[in-house]
């Protein structure tokens, strides 16, 4: 589980965006978070699928080390100044420089952090809508983020339980996520 808390419950008019703009509010308070992940990327067009294993670590709303242990090492570690990204435990790393605009932060897969230290700017760059009762489905409302959208579903207790982007016609990313 990577969140723990309990679902609030919604009005049938309460729009999508502020349902998850509430439950990613609630998410803050539960910071420091660690969880193990199992990942599976898509590439339909090259008939390529790739499965790994890792563990994400959400120090403070501002900090997060994505590791992917399985089948190599692969980090990357999000701060407010930049993006850090290790090909080995021993390596020194690839630093990128943050830019400065709320909008280039979502680029290149940022957006976690993006959603984790200003949950309430969510409705500013994204389309929310309501999949089911424990999903919610992110899409951009600018064509260029790479991606055309993520779903958040949540399992019992509001507990973070999947994240898949679709990140064009034919290739996805699907992140499970497994506890501790």
């Amino acid at each position: 589980m990577l969140l723990g808390f309990s679902m609030p419950s919604y009005a049938g008019s309460q729009r999508s965006s502020d349902a998850l703009l509430q439950t990613l509010q609630l998410h803050q308070k539960k910071i420091p978070i660690r969880s193990k992940f199992k990942q599976v990327k898509l590439m339909k067009g090259l008939d390529i699928e790739i499965h790994s294993e890792g563990e994400l670590e959400v120090k403070d709303a501002t900090h997060a080390v994505w590791k992917i242990l399985k089948p190599s090492y692969f980090s990357v570690e999000i701060s407010p100044q930049d993006v850090r990204i290790y090909s080995s435990p021993s390596a020194p790393p690839r630093i990128i420089k943050k830019a400065a605009s709320e909008s280039s932060q979502m680029e290149g897969g940022a957006w976690i952090h993006f959603l984790m230290e200003k949950p309430e700017l969510v409705v500013e760059h994204f389309d929310v809508s309501l999949v089911s009762p424990q999903s919610f489905r992110l899409k951009p409302l600018k064509s260029d983020q790479g991606f055309d959208f993520i779903e958040l579903s949540f399992a019992d207790h509001a507990s973070l339980s999947k994240v898949y982007i679709q990140e064009n016609k034919e290739d996805s990313l699907s992140i499970s996520f497994t506890g501790k």
